[in-house]
Parts: structure tokens; C-alpha cells; sequence
């Protein structure tokens, strides 16, 4: 598990020791530096290369890590590095299960890779689930590469715009759902043995929370290498409208993660009504108590509410829940960020300027 960050000169960072814990939710307005935190794990996340020695006396190597993530794309060197910095030193250090790995930047701003140091140490790939904002919408087919088992052990199976979802549902996997994230009462077959649920089961149960009676369906049609989704067997996801087809990804990839992955999300909420929002929250709430790290953005109250009721309802102990409310302090334009305190029924011990607090702000002008 990553149980800190600290960013030094890193964009809007100047120096930052930002805490991580099961559950960790960002927040905060636009620009603040939520972004800047994810994308200092998914750089990790991708292949390094040694380039050069640089230290004639101790050889020690350095590593290339591509801007350019297939995904997203930093820019250059020059984009990463904080402008105007009045220190010298430039890292991005995790402390993952005890163990300290620390990058320092060696600056070159014009090119499109980070060289880095690890001190002479290795530079361990992370391991990541990653959904980015910009999920698939709907289609009117999908691509029809398939996944296989031991992909499934990869970085991203299901893309990280979850555009292999459609597929993976074709394959139909066989695989049982931990009962944990389904939230129900266990299941019994006539002779009274456990009857777990399949992931198709558990992916319509939480499509039904969603949006009452929705199921779904996928198949592949080997002649154009493509997989075709149904909802409710008949309706194409263009006729569905984007909610279920955005959150559909979320939901396959909470139920069939590799165990104690780290998974980050970004803005589940996306095109959902609030009482979808609250569900996919508590979605991802069950997922971080059966061991897998989670670290979501997000604009949602209610994805909040979610996590405040878990805490309330002892799905979750308040140590595992990491609020955390970025902001930009406009004197010497830094991201900073706020660890928000939970108390045991779920009521937020702080509430900062900026806080979700939008709501409350335009009621009392209501009234």
C-alpha cells in the first residue's frame, strides 16, 4: 500500500507530504493540484528505460520515464517542474509498505521524458488499475480483443478509458463475486450450501441500484473482431443515454480486480443521477474493505455522503478514510492541500472554504 507522496517542486507543489491511507477521496476545485497527485503513481505505472550513467565515479544509473502515457500526455519536462521554485531539489517520492522510493528530477526541460536518480536503487513498476475521467461513452459496437486470465494480472485491463470492457463481459468470465461488494445476504442454494454470484450476477445487481431493472449483456462477433452490448437485451447503449455505459467500467473493474489492487478512479459520478452517484460511492467504499487501495476524485457530494454513511454504518473504520481537500493558496500560488477529520457516525470534523460547500452556499441565498 502507498501510505504517503511528497512532491517537491512538482507543478503547483512546492513541497507536500500528502498522506494516503484504504480509502483516500480528493477534492477541491479546478486546477489545485488532485490531477498532479495521481499522476505522480502513473508515471510509475509505466515501462522505464536506463539511458545513461551520469556519475563516472559510482555509475549510477538513470532512468527515462516517457511523458507521453499513451493516455495522457505531460508535455515536457518544463511542464512538470514547478516554475520560479526557490529550491533546487525536484522529486516524487512514495513510501510504499515501509519501503521509500524516491525519483529526483534531473532538469531538462525541453525534453519530452523525466531523466531520473533512485540513488542507485531499482525502479520497481506500480501496479495500477486505472480509469481515467474520460470513460467510454456509448457505441455502437466495441472492440473485440479479448482478455485473457493471466491479462487480467496487468496494469489497466479493461483500458483506461474502459473501452475493453465490452469484451470482457463477452467472455463471460467465470469467475464468483466476493459477496463483500455486493452488499446482500448470502445466498443459499435448496440444500442449504453457500450459492455464490457470478460477476454477471453482481454487475446487473449494481446496474439494477443504478437504474431500476437495467441489466446487461455482451457478445463477440469473431468476423469483425468486434463485441456488441446490449442493455436489457434489446437496447442499444446509443438508445440508453451515457450514464450506464461510463459506469459500467467502474463496476466491472471494482468486481474483478486482481486481490489488494491499487485502483484509481476519476470522477465516478460522471452522467450519473445522485442516486447512482450514491451508489457507485458505496460501491467503491466496499471495495476498499475488502483490501483493495482506493484513491477516487471527485466533484460529488454524494459520492461523500457515501463514504460518511460506510463510517456511520461500520462498513469502514475511520482510520481507513482519507479526505483530503486541495486548494490554491493565491499568495504564492501553490497547491496545497487539508486532511478533512470523519468522527465515527460519519460527521466531517472541518469544513473549509471550498468544501462542498456549494449547496449550503446557494440555500441561504434561497432563503
Amino acid at each position: 500500500m502507498i501510505s504517503q507522496i511528497t512532491l517537491k517542486n512538482i507543478k503547483g507543489f512546492e513541497r507536500a507530504e500528502i498522506p494516503l491511507s484504504k480509502f483516500n477521496l480528493l477534492s477541491g476545485t479546478n486546477g489545485v493540484g488532485k490531477s498532479t497527485l495521481i499522476q505522480s503513481l502513473l508515471i510509475r505505472s509505466t515501462r522505464s528505460e536506463v539511458v545513461h550513467y551520469t556519475d563516472r565515479e559510482t555509475k549510477t544509473p538513470h532512468f527515462r520515464i516517457p511523458l507521453d502515457l499513451g493516455y495522457v500526455n505531460l508535455g515536457v519536462a518544463g511542464d512538470v517542474i514547478r516554475r520560479n521554485r526557490k529550491t533546487d531539489e525536484i522529486s516524487i517520492e512514495h513510501v510504499e509498505d515501509s519501503r521509500s522510493i524516491k525519483l529526483e528530477i534531473i532538469e531538462s526541460k525541453e525534453n519530452d521524458f523525466l531523466t531520473v536518480s533512485t540513488g542507485g536503487l531499482e525502479l520497481p513498476r506500480l501496479k495500477v488499475q486505472y480509469l481515467n475521467a474520460e470513460r467510454i461513452g456509448p457505441r455502437t459496437a466495441y472492440t473485440g480483443k479479448t482478455i485473457t486470465q493471466r491479462e487480467e494480472e496487468r496494469n489497466n485491463f479493461l483500458g483506461v478509458f474502459g473501452e475493453l470492457t465490452s469484451s470482457y463481459l463477452a467472455s463471460r468470465p467465470t469467475r464468483t463475486v466476493d459477496q463483500n461488494l455486493l452488499n446482500i445476504e448470502p445466498r443459499l442454494d435448496s440444500f442449504g450450501s453457500p450459492n455464490p454470484y457470478s460477476f454477471m450476477e453482481g454487475i446487473d445487481l449494481w446496474l439494477d441500484r443504478i437504474k431500476k431493472g437495467a441489466k446487461v449483456a455482451s457478445r463477440s462477433d469473431t468476423e469483425t473482431n468486434q463485441s456488441i452490448m446490449r442493455f436489457n437485451s434489446f437496447v442499444r447503449p446509443v438508445n440508453e443515454g451515457f450514464g450506464l455505459s461510463v459506469v459500467l467500467p467502474i463496476i466491472s473493474l471494482i468486481l474483478s480486480a486482481p486481490s489488494e489492487s491499487l485502483i484509481i478512479i476519476e470522477n465516478p459520478e460522471a452522467h450519473l443521477h445522485p442516486t447512482g452517484q450514491y451508489y457507485i460511492g458505496q460501491l467503491l467504499c466496499l471495495a476498499s474493505r475488502v483490501g483493495h487501495q482506493l484513491i477516487v476524485e471527485t466533484h460529488s457530494d454524494h459520492i461523500l455522503n457515501s463514504v460518511r454513511l460506510s463510517v456511520k454504518d461500520k462498513l469502514l473504520p475511520t482510520e481507513s478514510i482519507n479526505l483530503l481537500h486541495f486548494f490554491k493558496d493565491n499568495k504564492d500560488d501553490t497547491s496545497k492541500f487539508q486532511k478533512i477529520g470523519i468522527d465515527s457516525t460519519g460527521v466531517l470534523l472541518d469544513s473549509p472554504e471550498g468544501f462542498f460547500d456549494e449547496y449550503t452556499k446557494r440555500l441561504r441565498e434561497l432563503w
